[in-house]
């Protein structure tokens, strides 16, 4: 009795071990970062990947809704690395209003993982900002803390982009370059991944 029991036992714990093995999805790629920003009529996607096992591709899906999504960019993944990688595309016809835009990570065996989804609003206005590199007296004046991703053109045309945090400066918001990217000069905000900022000039010290 007590062998058959132990044989039982050993058997149940093969069964439950098989269970939890099947039932633990892998993991395809640790996403650092994935940022939907919205630069004259198109939406501009980055994306971070800090490792990747065995991912296939990335699809970025988009939503009006926030509920149902559609695909509406492929890319091939790198497939398996551990260094940091990073991604970029463009949605050349995105919908008017909001707009909501997740990253999906397939591979060969069907495997997916989801990011969450970050909204994007296309209105068609212009955004303007003055911006200043990180210092001292830039970030003791810092009134909004999260990082906020931004496409700036000088006056030559050249596009460059950088994360930002927001704080006033003589009745202007002006920002702090947290990613020393963009030199001095005079500059318009194109895109942001955050919409709710507005100023009349844009300025970096």
């Amino acid at each position: 009795m007590k062998k058959q029991f132990f044989l039982s036992a050993v058997f149940y714990l093969l069964l439950l071990g098989k269970f939890f093995a099947l039932d633990k999805a892998p993991v395809l790629a640790e996403i650092v970062s994935f940022e939907a920003v919205l630069n004259n009529q198109e939406v501009y996607f980055y994306w971070t990947t800090q490792t990747e096992n065995n991912a296939e591709q990335f699809i970025v899906e988009c939503s009006v809704d926030g509920k149902f999504f559609e695909e509406v960019i492929i890319l091939p993944a790198v497939g398996n690395s551990d260094i940091p990688i990073e991604y970029f595309d463009v949605d050349q016809t995105p919908e008017s209003g909001q707009s909501f835009y997740r990253l999906k990570i397939t591979d060969s065996k069907g495997n997916t993982h989801y990011t969450s989804s970050v909204p994007v609003m296309n209105t068609g206005e212009q955004i303007k900002i003055n911006i200043e590199q990180t210092g001292n007296n830039c970030l003791q004046n810092v009134i909004d803390k999260e990082n906020i991703l931004m496409i700036l053109r000088d006056q030559s045309g050249t596009e460059y982009f950088s994360k930002f945090n927001l704080y006033k400066k003589d009745n202007l918001l002006a920002g702090c370059d947290l990613e020393q990217r963009v030199p001095a000069g005079i500059y318009v905000v194109t895109g942001a991944s955050k919409h709710i900022y507005y100023s009349s000039k844009l300025v970096v010290e």
